[in-house]
């Protein structure tokens, strides 16, 4: 597929490229004088240090991950700031069995050979904040990039549990979970401002404070803006222009036994434009795009005793999205009678009650109820096409009469109420045996009831290692859009089933003071998988998918400041009807190498991720498969002052395809970003 090269990114990258490449030798050689010197000092983290690394995202209560019945990533602010991330979906890129793609507007995961792209919204994994479901009330989908409701530099941690999660969250969690901690007032204490500007003409701004009050409560607020600068392509024999503006707010406090939270954002794509062959006319269409995101949740602990707590956790969520359609003479003379466009509000409420107890010697209990209620959607689409027409069987088209299908308040009544109970307990024999076993049934108001099980068995033969043997299953009820589409476009006639997922590990865990080693074996099967009818444009259940495969990996931390990573993931994935299945690399394999020098007033990072070939559509070519490394560096040169970062992304200037909605998309050249940190 050819690539739009513009003679301005050649400019712009061309006044950069010599001192990428002296700062990338020098880097290297600071590298190597490093790792000489500190060679008497290896292996200074304690076995104790390790083994009190908690999880919080598996079981919804903290848990050495040693214990946890998953397998568990972990990326901190540290590993954030060390590599340059300027968003969630850059830092898990760089975690074992995670494909990103992207439409260089919207960032996709896939997880361990189950892809996620467009088609599909990142619907299947599961986005928390604080606690705090994040997916969205229409199209349930996860947004990880720039898209995303929450700034990277409020973040503390983020942790990554692959495999079904149905038993703690309920729908989504297919995939995995993805639960986001963020920084408090304690730990900021003070003000953060920052700035950046990129070789193609994007910009950011933050700022973040916390503190800390007389009476103990702890308090942060973080604004922040992002313009991603304008990207050209041509794809499909169509050119594209793409960027985008990013707000976002955040303001969170902590006290005692309570918290809440409160986010906010705004976004716009900026100046899109859509050129396109179509009726042998050549024409321009702009692609206005917007949304908004809205969470305020609290919760609130009771301690009934030393050993059982109570807790109370609400939030309520707003969507707000605006898309305008491509322009075509169906939409505007028959329909519309103007632009098409989408416009989707969403609204909904949760509340969860949860008891943990450890009253009993040797075990651990947890249960709950969760409670959901997606308030009417209002969908300006929708709505038009109720008023104006009805589907007509013999001529298999729409037909815009007025009359309205008898079926309708199916199609738009996506109000449903969402009730779950779940119970989990861990029960430790024979001193390093813990076994882990529960359920949870869940009744979504259209669906019959769903039990989602876990189990998991763990030993722990010495402090070092850890094996794990663990079983799960989930499930996901249509999203809004899909329950409304679906029925709306599949001619009323076909109810969409909601999907499920079963997934068998086996995980070896080793640690070993510095050293962190990760070795799992998986096997997963995804049945009536949600996919659009290329057909009707509707929705439909398609074949079952089964994946498996390893994923081996490895992490470093020395206490001189040397560190780094490495991870390979083999996965193959196959349809049951024979289908070729799309956008599924097998191999994926990535690594770093970080380090801190001269009193850590330096701090760089290098890191190589590479995927392998991809199928973009059935008997069409594939993309190939393709390296990217990314080099960071921060310099700090007084205690006080201000710290200033160089980051290049795709460092080589590689030419790539992301595979999504069936076509190549290529990926982003060269960007570098300067900028400059100050803390107060």
């Amino acid at each position: 597929m050819p690539f739009a090269i513009h003679a301005e990114k050649e400019r712009l990258f061309m006044n950069f490229s010599v001192r990428v490449n002296v700062l990338a030798f020098i880097i290297g050689g600071v590298f190597m004088a490093n790792a000489n010197a500190t060679n008497d000092a290896l292996f200074d983290a304690t076995i104790e240090d390790l083994l009190i690394s908690e999880v919080v995202g598996v079981s919804k209560s903290r848990q050495l991950i040693s214990e946890a019945p998953g397998t568990v990533s972990v990326l901190t602010a540290e590993d954030i700031k060390r590599y340059g991330y300027r968003n969630v979906s850059q830092a898990i890129a760089r975690l074992p069995g995670i494909a990103i793609t992207r439409d260089n507007v919207f960032n996709y995961a896939g997880v361990r050979g189950m892809n996620s792209d467009g088609a599909n919204y990142n619907s299947r994994f599961l986005l928390m904040v604080n606690g705090h479901r994040i997916n969205d009330g229409y199209y349930d989908q996860a947004f990880l990039g720039d898209e995303g409701i929450i700034d990277i530099h409020a973040i503390e941690r983020i942790e990554f549990i692959k495999g079904p999660g149905a038993l703690m969250y309920g729908g989504n969690a297919l995939y995995g979970v993805l639960n986001i901690i963020t920084r408090t007032g304690r730990h900021i204490d003070g003000a953060e401002l920052r700035v950046a500007s990129s070789s193609n003409q994007g910009f950011s701004a933050s700022q973040i404070s916390g503190g800390e009050t007389d009476s103990g409560m702890q308090w942060m607020t973080q604004l922040s803006y992002t313009d991603q600068g304008k990207y050209s392509y041509q794809t499909s024999g169509s050119d594209y222009s793409a960027g985008g503006r990013h707000t976002k707010a955040m303001g969170q406090w902590v006290g005692d036994n309570f918290s809440i939270n409160l986010l906010l954002a705004d976004h716009q794509l900026k100046d899109n434009e859509y050129h396109a062959a179509g009726g042998g006319d050549y024409y321009t269409k702009s692609l206005n795009q917007k949304y908004q995101q809205f969470m305020l949740g609290g919760q609130y602990r009771w301690l009934l005793d030393n050993k059982t707590e109570l807790s109370l956790l609400g939030n309520i969520n707003r969507f707000d999205d605006y898309y305008a359609l491509y322009d075509t003479e169906f939409y505007v003379d028959e329909f519309l009678d103007e632009d098409a466009k989408e416009t989707t509000t969403s609204d909904w409420i949760t509340g969860e009650l949860r008891l943990d107890s450890e009253a009993i010697a040797g075990q651990y209990w947890m249960a709950g109820i969760e409670w959901r209620r997606d308030l009417p959607l209002t969908n300006d689409y929708l709505n038009k096409l109720r008023v104006n027409g009805h589907w007509d069987d013999t001529q298999g088209n729409w037909i815009f009469d007025g009359e309205q299908p008898e079926d309708w308040s199916m199609i738009l009544n996506t109000a449903r109420t969402s009730v779950g109970a779940f119970i989990q307990g861990d029960f430790t024999f024979a001193e390093d045996w813990l076994f882990i076993a529960g359920g949870r049934v869940d009744k979504v108001d259209y669906y019959a009831a769903n039990f989602s099980p876990r189990l998991a068995l763990i030993w722990s033969p010495n402090a070092s290692s850890t094996f794990k043997l663990i079983h799960s299953e989930a499930f996901r009820t249509p999203a809004g859009v899909e329950h409304a589409h679906g029925q709306l476009l599949n001619n009323h006639d076909v109810k969409l089933k909601p999907e499920y997922m079963t997934s068998q590990e086996l995980v070896y865990e080793y640690r070993n003071r510095a050293l962190y080693i990760n070795t799992a074996f998986f096997k997963s099967e995804l049945k009536d998988s949600i996919i659009e009818d290329p057909d009707s444009y509707g929705f439909i259940n398609s074949a079952t998918l089964r994946s498996q495969g390893i994923e081996l990996s490895l992490e470093y931390h020395h206490a001189s400041g040397l560190g780094g990573y490495a991870n390979y993931s083999y996965q193959k994935t196959e349809s049951s009807d024979g289908d070729v299945v799309l956008n599924n690399p097998e191999h994926l394999a990535k690594a770093g190498i970080d380090g801190a020098f001269f009193s850590e007033k330096l701090t760089s990072a290098l890191e190589w991720q590479y995927t392998s070939d991809r199928a973009v559509y059935p008997n069409e070519p594939i993309a190939d498969g393709y390296h990217l490394f990314n080099l960071h560096m921060t310099f700090h040169p007084w205690q006080r002052g201000p710290e200033f970062l160089f980051s290049v992304s795709n460092l080589m200037d590689k030419q790539f395809e992301h595979s999504t909605y069936g076509y190549a998309f290529p990926g982003r050249g060269r960007e570098i970003w300067l900028g400059v940190t100050q803390a107060l």
